[in-house]
C-alpha cells in the first residue's frame, strides 16, 4: 500500500464509519471476494473498500485488519482516532492480544488496535493460558506477559512452557563445567558440558521454585508438582497453592480448619 492510497483508505473509513447510526453500518459490514482479491462492502452492494487486498479481517466488534503487498494494517471502525496503524506482521488474537512486527521487532496490540506493548522484543509468541512470551532483543532470553502487558516471569530463561491459567515451567541451561574447571581437566572446549534445570512459576510473577531441579513435572492434581532433585533419588512433591513440600503422594497434607489442625489426604 503506498502512502497515498494508505490515506485514501483511511478517509474513506473515516467517513463511512464516523455517524452516529454506526452500530447498523457495522452489523451491514461484510467482506467480498473477487478475482482473488478481497474487499469490503454493505449488504446493500454499497461498496466501502475496493477489492485490491490479499486478506481481510473484521477482529472482535470494532478492529479491521487489512494486508497488501505483504504489509499489515489495522483500523478501529468505531473509534478512527486511534488512527491507522501500519505493521510488517500482525499475528493472531488470543485472550485479545495479538503479536505485532514492526520495525523487525516485536509486541503486542489488542483487540482495539491500541500497541499495548510496545515493539522492543527479538520476538513475541501467541498468547497461551493468559500468558505471552516474549524474547529479549540483547538476552534472547524468554520471559513471560500477563494480559495488561505487564512483564511478570523476568526474560532470564531458555524456555517457558505454560502448563495451565495459573502455572509456567521456567527452564535454564546451566554450565555443567565452566571452560576454567575444562582447561584443568585437560578438555577440549569444543565439548559442551551443561545441564537443563527447571524451576516453577505462579500467574502472579511468583517464583514457587527456583531456576535449580533436574524435573518439574505435572501430576494429576493441577496444583501438586513432582519436584526432581537428584538423579536416582525418588521425587518430592510442591503444593503450588499452599507453598508446602511433601515427600510423597501419601503423605497428609496438615490444614487449619476452625483454628484446630487436622488432616487431609492430598488429592491424586
Amino acid at each position: 500500500m503506498s502512502e497515498c492510497k494508505e490515506l485514501d483508505v483511511r478517509c474513506d473509513l473515516q467517513n463511512r464509519f464516523s455517524a452516529n447510526d454506526y452500530e447498523i453500518k457495522r452489523s451491514m459490514l461484510r467482506i467480498f471476494c473477487e478475482n482473488g482479491k478481497k474487499g469490503l462492502r454493505f449488504i446493500t452492494g454499497d461498496v466501502v473498500l475496493e477489492p485490491i487486498f490479499d486478506d481481510i479481517a473484521l477482529e472482535g466488534a470494532d478492529l479491521l485488519v487489512l494486508l497488501k503487498d505483504g504489509k499489515y494494517a489495522v483500523f478501529n471502525l468505531r473509534h478512527p482516532e486511534y488512527g491507522f496503524e501500519r505493521y510488517e506482521w500482525v499475528g493472531e488474537f488470543a485472550d485479545s492480544l495479538a503479536s505485532v512486527k514492526q520495525n523487525e521487532l516485536y509486541g503486542y496490540i489488542d483487540i482495539s488496535g491500541k500497541l499495548v506493548v510496545p515493539c522492543i522484543y527479538s520476538y513475541t509468541h501467541k498468547f497461551q493460558n493468559g500468558f505471552g512470551r516474549v524474547t529479549d532483543m540483547d538476552s534472547k532470553k524468554r520471559g513471560a506477559l500477563d494480559t495488561s502487558g505487564k512483564l511478570i516471569i523476568p526474560t532470564e530463561f531458555d524456555s517457558i512452557e505454560f502448563i495451565s491459567k495459573v502455572y509456567a515451567i521456567t527452564s535454564r541451561t546451566i554450565e555443567k563445567f565452566p571452560p576454567h574447571i575444562m582447561r584443568r581437566l585437560n578438555m577440549p572446549q569444543i565439548i559442551c558440558f551443561t545441564d537443563i534445570k527447571y524451576g516453577l512459576y505462579d500467574k502472579n510473577g511468583n517464583e514457587l521454585l527456583p531456576c535449580e531441579f533436574l524435573a518439574v513435572d505435572k501430576t494429576e492434581n493441577p496444583n501438586i508438582f513432582e519436584i526432581h532433585n537428584n538423579a536416582g533419588n525418588c521425587p518430592v512433591y510442591l503444593d503450588g497453592v499452599m507453598g508446602m513440600i511433601y515427600p510423597d503422594m501419601n503423605t497428609v497434607a496438615m490444614i487449619e480448619k476452625n483454628g484446630d489442625n487436622e488432616y487431609e489426604m492430598l488429592n491424586r
